[in-house]
């Protein structure tokens, strides 16, 4: 078994359980008792409605939350541009706490790096890292390469897609 503690290690995982290296995102990494449970992926909002992002990231983590116990969250923030810092960051720390899965670790992926959410940078490795973490080759030795693998890519995507625009539906019908 692999231990993921590091920042290089979470983030190794985050890639590895996504199948890609998101951008301008936040994974989500909801766990109980110290187990993954669920790893999500969601584009960061650029545009200052922040209510309505978390208000679609609630509906969301309302469905895995309603028949999983989840007590503790990882966020992996991926912002070249700096827009999760402040009041995305806080929105949806509020709404984990809320939903009884408080956010134990941030990490922050920005500019080829990879630091404390909440550090002050001094920490930053290079995010190249990523390739020599236990998981990303114990992951290439038992399957496909994860990055390369367009087929587990697409699936993925279609999926994360799909739930949004079942929620969004339901949501506009509603109204």
């Amino acid at each position: 078994m692999t231990s993921i503690s590091s920042n290089v290690s979470i983030s190794a995982f985050v890639r590895t359980s996504l199948k890609f290296d998101p951008q301008e995102a936040v994974a989500i990494v909801l766990c109980n008792e110290g187990s993954a449970l669920a790893t999500l992926r969601v584009d960061l909002y650029t545009g200052g409605h922040v209510a309505q992002w978390v208000e679609a990231i609630h509906g969301i983590l309302g469905k895995v939350t309603a028949d999983n116990a989840v007590d503790a969250t990882v966020l992996v923030a991926y912002d070249d541009l700096g827009e999760f810092k402040g009041g995305q960051y806080n929105a949806l720390s509020e709404l984990l706490e809320e939903l009884g899965a408080p956010v134990r670790r941030a990490v922050l992926v920005a500019n080829e790096q990879i630091m404390d959410f909440n550090g002050d940078g001094t920490d930053a490795v290079a995010y190249a890292e990523v390739e020599a973490e236990a998981i990303t080759l114990e992951d290439r030795l038992h399957g496909k390469n994860p990055i390369n693998d367009w087929e587990a890519f697409f699936r993925s995507t279609f999926s994360t897609v799909l739930v949004f625009f079942r929620y969004h539906a339901r949501r506009t019908t509603a109204s």
